[in-house]
């Protein structure tokens, strides 16, 4: 039996909804263009945070600037100083990148689609709310960019509270059901930790199942077969590519019976278009070992 399933995460969602909105008097009525006034204005924010990403900025032309502030003539030796140590510390936290060379030329029309699609993606699990909530919101987009009435944000502090009790039960409940399997495995390897880690391969093998995971891991499930897999492409994350897609673990639980070890995963897959999917895998196996390597075996 699953306790963290898909509707636990829904559940688990909404219940910082509360916590999340803001209240603007202008979302007491149906009002297009304010909508489309917020949403310029949230998207324009949005793109702003992505293009300060490290991913588009040239470290080369990063450290031209700050030598060339090194050089100004017009400054205290003091103040020269400190630029020089700023950019010793920016090296050393840099060397990576300096040494790559690369970056990416930001793409504003991709970022403003990546944030269509977010919040249309916000707007369908906003959906879920109860009727007697989603009556009393004039517009479910603007809801969905963090604004709402007065009302509503009173309706929404017992319903939340409530999903948070909920989640928290079966978060709870899946945590103890793991800890009693894992009693049974021949180590710890603390499968409650796997949460947001992120998958970048199943191997099936004759001897069982390889799970790489960042970080240079594996999970090894002995005697390994697939029962469920719902979303059957895994997206190999690149920290150096934007808009690479990734499979991350959103929940993890074991259970052992009859001498055999099920895994549970609930994963989300977000493909080059930022679009999400969440679904599940589930493992069964005689044992799980965790192999310090990401080297294929």
């Amino acid at each position: 039996m699953k306790y963290l399933t898909k509707e636990w995460l829904n559940t688990e969602l909404l219940s910082y909804t509360y916590s999340q909105i803001k209240i603007s008097k202008k979302t007491e009525k149906y009002d297009e263009g304010y909508y489309q006034k917020l949403y310029k204005k949230i998207c324009k924010l949005y793109i702003a945070a992505e293009r300060g990403e490290e991913l588009y900025q040239d470290p080369q032309e990063e450290l031209r600037k700050i030598e060339e502030s090194i050089a100004e003539p017009n400054i205290t030796e003091e103040e020269r100083a400190k630029r020089i140590r700023y950019k010793r510390d920016f090296i050393s936290l840099n060397a990576d990148r300096i040494k790559r060379g690369t970056y990416f030329k930001f793409d504003e029309k991709v970022v403003e689609q990546d944030f269509a699609v977010k919040i249309q993606q916000d707007i369908e699990l906003y959906k879920k709310l109860p009727q007697e909530i989603l009556c009393k919101i004039a517009d479910l987009r603007v809801f969905a960019l963090g604004y709402t009435s007065v009302e509503v944000k009173k309706l929404l502090k017992p319903y939340c509270a409530e999903q948070e009790r909920i989640s928290r039960r079966l978060r709870k409940i899946a945590q103890e059901e793991t800890e009693k399997a894992e009693a049974h495995l021949s180590e710890d390897i603390g499968i409650n930790d796997c949460t947001d880690t992120v998958i970048l391969g199943i191997r099936e093998k004759q001897e069982g199942i390889y799970i790489d995971v960042d970080l240079g891991g594996t999970l090894f499930v002995e005697n390994g077969k697939i029962i469920e897999q719902e979303l059957k492409e895994v997206y190999r994350w690149n920290p150096h590519i934007p808009n690479s897609g990734l499979s991350i673990i959103l929940a993890s639980e074991l259970h052992y019976t009859n001498e055999k070890f099920e895994l549970h995963f609930l994963i989300e897959n977000v493909n080059e278009k930022n679009e999400s999917q969440v679904g599940y895998l589930t493992l069964r196996g005689t044992d799980i070992k965790e192999i310090v390597t990401s080297e294929e075996v």
